[in-house]
Parts: C-alpha cells; structure tokens; sequence
C-alpha cells in the first residue's frame, strides 16, 4: 500500500511480529537528539592515558581514576615489537564531577616502587577505595581517602600492597574490586602467566584496614590454561559471589 510503510520480523522466542504506519510525515523516521551530552575533556598535556575507572557516590558525585598506558604489543614482519611511547605510567591521576564542573585533574597515587596501572576504583559510604597493579614487580596495591579528599595525594592512605602468591615470578594483574551492601571489599586478581597462573580472590570487611588470606579461585596452572586474565567480580544481595574471567593463549 503506497500509503503505508509496514516492518514484519521474527523475534528469538519465534513469534512473527509486525509494523504498520502511515507514509505520511515522514519526520519520525529520523533519529531522536542522544541523549547524551557532548564529550568533555577531562585530561590534557603529554601523559597517554590508560583506561580509566569511574565510581559514583551515593550524593551523584561522579570520580574517575586513571594511569598510563600499558606497552602495547604490535606486530611486525621481524616478530613483536612495542608501540613507542606506550610505557606504562608511574601515578595515578584522579579527577571529580562536583555536580556543576569536572575539577582540575591531579596526581594522588603511585607505587613505592615500579608503575601505577590498571586502577579500579570504588564509592563506598564516605570513602574512595582504589586497588592498581604495580606493573613488573608483581604487586597489588590499595589505598582509601575519604570522597572530599580524593583531589589531594595528601588525603590518600600510604599504599598497602596486598598478599600475592609465592610460587615464581608472579605479576599481578587487572585487579577488579567491589563492595557489598554491608560496605565489605571483594578484591579479585590475576596472575597472567608462568608459573602461578591463575585468578585470586581477598576480602576486607573492616574498609581496607586488614585483608582475608588469598584464596585461589582457579588455578589456571594445573587446570592446564596457557594463560588467564581481566577477572571481574559481582556479589548479590545474599552475598553470594560470581567471577568471570578470560582464558587466552
């Protein structure tokens, strides 16, 4: 029908559904403004930025955390190379939606030795808990601020570095924290490779003061996997916990 535009599509549980609308005013079949406001710069100068991590508090206060960028691997005709200028940072760098502005971003944490990368970040009651990867020297580190002091390395607790394996080289990596409804910490980790493999779990019920042993949620050693990394962690309203995690080569 000439008057008429009509869409018929078959969804996954099988039913057949169908469309029909008038041709005419033809205004409709564009798409809406987004509903999203326009990108905002909220970093400058000469760093190269990792991924970022990004929390809310319970007042609408949005709070971002950031390192360097890791070494990218690219390939190449003669075998694996590092992309120049992607070495890994040694600060992280926080900045803070107010409700009227992005503050200033400024740098409030770094390790006591080797990089600061891969943070996450979490809002918790009145405090900021973030957990990173130390890079080469295999270290988990955390640390706490209260939500008004996040801007200042000041308001920042010294970094703690959190309980690792002792088997081999073992390098910390990808570090996913977050709290329950009752405010307790659930920290998961990886150790990508060698000998150690595998994905770790800790638990904090005092807000970072003190730490659980490590638990070894897989150990991808003798499960026989080449390599396992980028855990993440949930926890339900029961407090029952679920980990995923990737398996590569």
């Amino acid at each position: 029908n000439a008057d008429y535009l009509a869409v018929v599509g078959q969804g996954q549980d099988g039913e057949v559904w169908a469309l029909q609308r008038e041709a005419t005013g033809l205004d409709w079949i564009f798409a809406p403004p987004p509903p999203w406001s326009e990108p905002t710069l909220i970093s400058s100068g000469q760093e190269n930025p990792g991924l970022p991590s990004i929390a809310a508090d319970v007042e609408g206060h949005v709070h971002v955390l950031w390192g360097g960028a890791v070494d990218v691997p690219l390939t190449s005709s003669g075998g694996v190379v590092l992309a120049q200028g992607a070495t890994g940072g040694r600060t992280l760098t926080y900045t803070r939606w107010d409700g009227t502005r992005w503050i200033p971003p400024a740098q409030v944490l770094s390790s006591p030795d080797g990089r600061a990368e891969q943070p996450c970040l979490v809002a918790a009651g009145e405090y900021l808990h973030a957990v990173w990867s130390g890079g080469a020297n295999g270290q988990i580190y955390y640390s706490s601020a209260f939500l008004r002091d996040g801007s200042t390395a000041g308001g920042w607790s010294e970094p703690v570095a959190l309980p690792g394996p002792e088997r081999g080289q073992s390098v910390g990596s990808a570090p996913h924290l977050v709290a329950d409804l009752g405010g307790n910490l659930h920290l998961v980790y990886a150790v990508p490779l060698n000998e150690g493999r595998g994905i770790y779990y800790l638990r904090s019920d005092d807000g970072g003061v003190s730490w659980s042993p490590l638990h070894t949620v897989l150990d991808a050693e003798a499960a026989g996997w080449a390599r396992v990394d980028r855990p993440t962690v949930a926890v339900d309203v029961d407090g029952a916990l679920y980990v995923a995690c990737v398996r590569a080569t």
